[in-house]
């Protein structure tokens, strides 16, 4: 059996602070692989994502929702 190194994954932590002019601010430490990761976590069952089909497009658009860049 060949000689198999461990890979040593880096984890930081996050500061994950929620922003809404509703509610007050809300901060956690997440320990994450990125920053990806960490949002992904807290944000879990809150949100769905998946690839939108042409028919949710074609109604946000009537519903006057427009697309927004993530980069």
């Amino acid at each position: 059996m060949a000689n198999e190194t461990a890979k040593t994954v880096t984890r930081r932590l996050y500061v994950l602070k929620k922003v809404n002019a509703e509610t007050p601010s809300t901060k956690r430490l997440i320990r994450a692989t990125s920053q990806a990761a960490a949002l992904r976590h807290a944000t879990a069952g809150l949100y769905h994502v998946a690839p939108a089909t042409p028919e949710d497009v074609a109604q946000l658009y009537a519903d006057g929702v427009r697309a927004e860049d993530a980069s």
